[in-house]
């Protein structure tokens, strides 16, 4: 009887074995080092609000033409709300207690939160990237890439430490402007035929309308609580929905005119593509709008579409959860550089490849009024808020906008996923 179960054993660590093999040979095999590279990040993009990912809008028919030649993952998680530190997050495969880019306050000069015509902001107690954490342009540098990044976010600039890695970064010409502007920087780089293998970075602030470009094209939203005038703030919620969904458009076809101007130029179908939500942008669900100021999960819910050289495995979907932090270690170990060591994020090269591990720990944090932690998984979801010492739980699975906290009918489950926030950041 010991006899077969140790032979029943063999086997499935053999099993383990091969498949441990299988996973490297296949990732070997697609032989795709020293393609072009192409990030695309967005703030405050929510993936229910995309075609590609199900929303009844054709907001981003773009976007949709991009997926169809790509692998999506359903479940993407930001490591952060906070655009700086979520950026970060994304550049160095790691969370804000890691890379030290832990979100900024904003106080409006009339000393409130309110984000009137006119009101401008500063932000408090910003930290730069340090030096210490090895960034995905840096780690494409050492291996010969052409670099450029183009930014309209005032949070990802050179004083910040973004431009660490980049032979080229633009960061006061597209200040808080629009995609139109980042879009046309990038053109007039590609015109200028960059010695290849190259990787470009384009960071657009579109849907963030708290900023002068936005307000310009599409009136200021609502961004408070007290813009509820009446009843359950349905019709505001809707009519903010509907001037998200106008940037959305908008945006959606300034990347368009980035892919067309890749497909000119013959660069689209050989290039690694890569569209990345910084984070999400709360619409009313929690009773606020906006976004860096709580990790619930349309805050940090984000879209990843990766397109790969010669469009490999395209329309894929991935559906267990990944982070993206996960982004940096997968653009490098396709373009065939060193991979990043002491870092949060892995390889999704395995997971495009339909043999990936499940699950993934997913963290993430925000620095508001005070710490917000969440641990999740597949089903549930654990948040933390260190100021208070709350807790709140969720089933994630079956209630993925959190309307309700069952941490008093889940006690075991959420001391078991506690204990990982525990471990992980304190």
């Amino acid at each position: 009887m010991k006899s077969k179960l140790y032979l029943s054993m063999l086997w499935v660590l053999l099993g383990l074995l091969v498949l441990m093999g299988l996973k490297g040979l296949f990732a070997k095999r697609m032989d795709l080092a020293g393609s072009n590279v192409i990030l695309i990040t967005a703030d405050s993009l929510r993936p229910d609000h995309l075609a590609p990912y199900g929303y009844k809008e054709n907001t981003t028919p773009n976007l949709d033409k991009l997926a169809g030649d790509s692998t999506m993952f359903y479940y993407c998680f930001a490591q952060s709300s906070h655009p700086d530190a979520a950026l970060a997050g994304i550049f160095t495969a790691s969370v804000p207690s890691m890379h030290g880019v832990l979100g900024g306050k904003r106080v409006f000069k009339d000393g409130g939160e309110n984000s009137a015509a006119g009101n401008s902001f500063q932000l408090l107690d910003l930290k730069p990237l340090g030096p210490g954490k090895k960034t995905l342009a840096e780690g494409l540098s050492e291996i010969g890439y052409t670099t450029a990044g183009f930014t309209s976010s005032g949070f990802s600039t050179k004083e910040n430490g973004f431009s660490r890695g980049f032979n080229v970064f633009e960061d006061a010409a597209c200040l808080w402007d629009s995609a139109k502007c980042v879009v046309g920087k990038a053109d007039q780089w590609l015109s200028g035929s960059p010695k290849p293998p190259f990787f470009l970075w384009a960071q657009f602030t579109d849907l963030m309308d708290d900023f002068p470009a936005a307000k310009a094209r599409h009136g200021l939203r609502p961004h408070i609580k007290q813009a509820f005038s009446s009843g359950d703030g349905a019709d505001e919620r809707a009519a903010v929905a509907a001037r998200y969904d106008s940037k959305l458009a908008y945006l959606d076809g300034e990347i368009g005119r980035l892919l067309d101007r890749l497909k000119a130029l013959g660069l689209y179908e050989g290039s690694l593509i890569v569209l990345a939500g910084v984070n999400g942008e709360e619409l009313g669900e929690h009773g606020n709008y906006g976004n860096g100021t709580t990790v619930y999960n349309e805050q940090i819910h984000v879209p990843l579409i990766i397109k790969l050289p010669g469009n490999q495995y395209k329309k894929n979907i991935v559906e267990t959860m990944v982070r993206q932090a996960d982004v940096a270690p997968t653009i490098l170990e396709v373009a065939g550089g060193a991979a990043m060591s002491g870092v949060f994020g892995v390889s999704l090269v395995a997971d495009i490849q339909g043999i990936g591990a499940d699950p993934m720990e997913v963290y993430s944090e925000c620095r508001a009024d005070g710490l917000d932690q969440a641990v999740l998984e597949r089903k549930y979801k654990l948040i933390f808020h260190a100021k208070t010492g709350e807790k709140e739980f969720f089933n994630i699975e079956k209630d993925f906008r959190e309307k309700k906290n069952t941490l008093k009918e889940k006690e075991m489950d959420a001391d078991r996923l506690y204990k990982r926030i525990v471990e992980r950041f304190h």
